[in-house]
């Protein structure tokens, strides 16, 4: 989850099954890639919403930063 939303963003949140949740992300780590991006994406495409390639790389970059500010936060909390 993102430590810090940018202007204009939030957050949205559901529920989901534990089983549900653990095979997504497997899905989308076995495409390299986020559940989060994949969720995205998906929303983009139901509103036709066809993202720049500066948009799409800010969002890797994001997504980059958060994994690695979690691996950070699980390390000193050891």
């Amino acid at each position: 989850m993102p430590k810090f939303l940018a202007e204009g963003e939030s957050q949205m949140n559901f529920r989901i099954s534990a089983d549900k949740k653990e095979a997504f992300k497997k899905y989308a780590e076995e495409h390299n890639t986020s559940a989060s991006k994949l969720i995205l994406e998906f929303i983009d495409s139901c509103l036709g919403i066809v993202p720049t390639k500066e948009q799409a790389d800010l969002t890797e970059v994001r997504e980059r930063l958060s994994r690695l500010e979690d691996l950070v936060m699980g390390e000193s909390a050891a």
